[in-house]
């Protein structure tokens, strides 16, 4: 039997992509808008009004749903309406035949979307933060989409208003315009990413960057990145950023000062490991940074993006990096605990650097409750990472309010990722709203925040979290939490989990949540157990500055080549 190769878990990967985005629901909005779109062809065959009538209501749903696909950056929703768009086009062709001939220019510029979002593709840059290095912008895709869906309709409503025939051109002439410069933009932007391409190895040359950073994330998660950037920075070694999606490299650029590459296709990355390279820090567990670690010349160290219980944290494939960063003693333990072996030397604790800009102080000095921080995880990919509470969010926020608290609501960037859990969210902020506009609290729910996460942990009294890295940095605060159990039940949870000896456990159960809350703006008798946990946890009995503890660690292998004295 063939082994699978590294194209195939790409391919892989891309194809769990498309799974996922089809289980969030957007198949529906597709099929319903398609239908939709082939009744309007055939009522405009009996009646060519309310056809076209059809035609102007189903392309202002379209445009309303491409602005929603946009806004929770799910363009394949938008450039999936293409056929929509054709039918539309051919629905007001049979509903008016002397307006067949700009219909007809309608639905070719419809036709020509996938080849544009193609070269929309092709031509995004293949490099940022490089000196000499400049960006063309293009019309974006998104905008020339939504331009041709209006056309459509403006051409309906105009055949609405018994204008001649020779007014559709106008409409169909937009669009073709518009599409005609996309065009063109782009393909002086391809021009430009060969160019780019073939500099890539003098530009390496010239930069001898001593390690890499590899990323590939999600739209939104470039946090992941923004939090090692500082302390990466603080090494004084130039190195570069990897990116795999063209769609991340402005999110990464924004992260660092350093060069980014967009390195789309496996064999690209060959040309980034160079002469004097020593090491490659991963800052996630992304399945494609198998594509990275399989240069064997130098070490592939794994930062992750913080310390947590989930299973991605002390997941087997881990092992396939030569170190594992962690913060504290914890982080070591949770692979004992499930049975993982590590090789010696694999551990480096360096604990939590990103902490040292949070206030150990409490807001109030009586360490009264008033304002909590409900900041829950997101669903995760798989059923061992559900731990997101938010599903039972609106209750939580309930309850705090009913107690006059003070909510501040920060859900996971991901969160948008879930259907279910981002209605759960919207209905929060719904809660939220209402009860600032009747009483005067001041709650805080901006989507995108305006605040750090770090600037919400000094903001607050308290903390409602679910199993993440919110709850480990949280414990530098030493204030009191509560934390939800949504795979077991809570004794189990709280016999099994260290963290949970900090806190306040509860399950989405009302009684549990009521209790927990109950606890959570009580004595706090669990204060006692949150400073052994700091320390196993956070590491400061190891690593009582993490700055230095983490730039000592790294540079330990930064220069070194992998092997020579010093390493292990």
């Amino acid at each position: 039997m063939r082994r699978p190769t590294t194209d195939d878990l790409e391919r892989a990967n891309e194809l769990a992509a498309q799974l996922r985005l089809r289980a969030t629901g957007l198949a529906l909005p597709e099929t319903v808008i398609h239908a939709a779109s082939l009744a309007a062809v055939l009522v405009a065959v009996f009646s060519p009004v309310a056809g076209t009538l059809t035609v102007v209501a189903v392309a202002a749903v379209m445009l309303l749903v491409g602005a929603g696909a946009r806004r929770f950056q799910r363009p394949r929703l938008d450039n999936g309406l293409r056929v929509a768009r054709i039918l539309l086009s051919a629905a007001l062709a049979v509903a008016a035949p002397a307006a067949a001939a700009p219909a007809a220019l309608l639905a070719l510029v419809a036709l020509g979307e996938l080849p544009l979002a193609r070269a929309e593709i092709v031509a995004r840059p293949a490099m940022a933060n490089v000196a000499g290095v400049r960006h063309r912008r293009s019309l974006p895709g998104g905008g020339v989409l939504a331009i041709t869906t209006a056309c459509i309709g403006v051409a309906g409503a105009l055949l609405l208003l018994d204008a001649r025939a020779g007014w559709i051109w106008i409409p169909a002439g937009v669009a073709a315009l518009v599409t005609a410069l996309k065009a063109f933009g782009d393909l002086v932007r391809i021009r430009d990413r060969h160019r780019q391409d073939a500099r890539v190895g003098g530009i390496l040359a010239e930069l001898a960057p001593r390690f890499a950073v590899y990323w590939d994330g999600e739209p939104g998660t470039a946090y992941q990145l923004a939090m090692w950037t500082p302390n990466l920075d603080a090494l004084r070694r130039p190195y570069v950023v990897i990116v795999r999606d063209p769609d991340m490299l402005d999110e990464a650029a924004a992260a660092t000062r350093s060069p980014v590459f967009v390195r789309i296709r496996h064999s690209d990355l060959d040309e980034m490991v160079v002469p004097g390279m020593t090491s490659a820090f991963y800052v996630n567990n992304a399945l494609s940074n198998a594509n990275f670690v399989r240069f064997p010349g130098i070490w592939h160290l794994q930062l992750n993006h913080g310390d947590s219980g989930k299973a991605p944290s002390f997941n087997p494939s881990m092992r396939m990096y030569d170190r594992d960063f962690v913060a504290g003693p914890a982080a070591i333990e949770r692979f004992a605990e499930h049975g993982i072996d590590t090789r010696p030397g694999f551990f480096e604790i360096v604990g939590r650097p990103q902490t040292a800009a949070v206030s150990t102080t409490p807001r109030r000095p009586d360490g009264a409750v008033e304002r909590v921080l409900y900041a829950p995880t997101w669903a995760g990919f798989n059923a061992d990472t559900a731990h997101s509470s938010l599903i039972a969010g609106p209750d939580i926020v309930r309850e705090l309010i009913r107690r006059e608290q003070t909510v501040w609501f920060r859900p996971h960037p991901n969160t948008r990722l879930n259907d279910e859990l981002e209605r759960s969210a919207g209905e929060v902020r719904r809660i939220l709203r209402e009860d600032r506009d009747a009483n005067g609290r001041q709650h805080v729910f901006d989507d995108p925040p305006a605040h750090t996460l770090f600037e919400m942990f000094d903001a607050s009294d308290a903390l409602i979290t679910d199993v993440s890295s919110v709850l480990s940095d949280y414990l530098a605060t030493g204030k009191p939490y509560a934390i939800s159990s949504m795979l077991q039940p809570a004794e189990l949870f709280s016999e099994l989990s260290p963290v949970a000896q900090g806190g306040y456990v509860f399950t989405p159960d009302a009684r549990s949540i009521t209790a927990a809350v109950d606890a959570l703006l009580g004595p706090d008798p669990a204060r006692a157990a949150r400073e052994g946990l700091r320390a196993e946890v956070l590491g400061t009995a190891v690593a009582p500055d993490p700055a230095a503890a983490f730039a000592e660690a790294a540079l330990r292998y930064v220069d070194a080549a992998k092997g020579a004295a010093g390493t292990r």
